[in-house]
């Protein structure tokens, strides 16, 4: 099997990858934006947000944030949120998604709470991390699985502009 179609395999339609590459080109998109107007509205103390100290190697900061932190976030603020509201409800709907949606979204967004600038920044991420669980729930897929991917993604490529860069 051809690599293009191992992919397609896994997101069983070209419409899924496309849908996955535009939500991590969104929320890429939304960190670059952040990361240039924060210092304008909060100030340049605000926004040099230090995840980890000076003597943390580089293997554990990529451990913690592209594999530990994606896959805890995603069974705590997607499956376990949105999956206890569906079931709760007992009915899915727009409105079911929605709320759960919005509430995942939420408590992500609370659940970094670094800067005010952070927060809307993880609830947007939030939005988009919770649009791809529920388009891959309806589509028969592994929500979990492809929610945890886009996020292990996103963080992958902070790690390398926020840590690899500055550490070389």
């Amino acid at each position: 099997m051809k690599f293009s179609g191992l992919i397609e395999s896994l997101f069983k339609t070209k419409k899924g990858i496309i849908l996955f590459i535009i939500s991590l080109v969104l929320g890429e998109t939304l960190t670059a934006i952040e990361y240039f107007i924060c210092p304008c509205i909060l100030g340049e103390t605000q926004c040099d947000v230090q995840y980890f100290d000076k003597e943390t190697s580089l293997f554990s900061i990529f451990m913690i944030s592209v594999v530990v932190a994606p896959l805890i976030e995603t069974f705590l603020m997607q499956y376990a949120i949105m999956e206890f509201i569906i079931y709760s409800i007992k009915k899915r709907n727009i409105t079911t998604d929605l709320l759960a949606l919005l509430t995942s979204a939420a408590i992500f967004g609370a659940a970094h709470n670094y800067n005010p600038l952070t927060i809307v920044h993880a609830f947007l991420f939030g939005l988009i991390f919770g649009s791809i669980y529920l388009y891959q729930k309806e589509k028969g897929n592994n929500p979990f699985f492809f929610t945890f991917l886009l996020h292990a993604l996103s963080n992958l490529i902070a790690f390398i502009i926020d840590d690899v860069m500055h550490w070389v």
